[in-house]
């Protein structure tokens, strides 16, 4: 049985740790905008916790792009350039 949650009207499933409907837009993001308005394409949604699926909106934080990649660890590059 696939998992999901429902939201808004809408199912949204687990899929690569987020929670995603089948438009492929993602749950913490729709849930943050819902509260505060539109996001600007240079702006991510940090979870607070680490938790992907964690799409509470008290744990969900606006970041730039750069504060955000600033919050992570880096991943490491392949041989190919991609990051793993």
């Amino acid at each position: 049985m696939t998992e999901f949650v429902e939201w808004n009207g809408k199912r949204w499933y687990l899929y690569d740790g987020y929670w995603k409907n089948r438009a492929g837009k993602l749950l913490h993001r729709e849930v943050y905008m819902a509260a505060n308005g539109y996001i600007p394409p240079s702006v991510d949604i940090h979870h607070i916790d680490g938790d992907r699926a964690n799409y509470a909106l008290s744990n969900l934080r606006a970041l730039s792009r750069a504060e955000h990649m600033n919050q992570h660890e880096p991943r490491p590059i392949t041989p190919s350039g991609a990051a793993c």
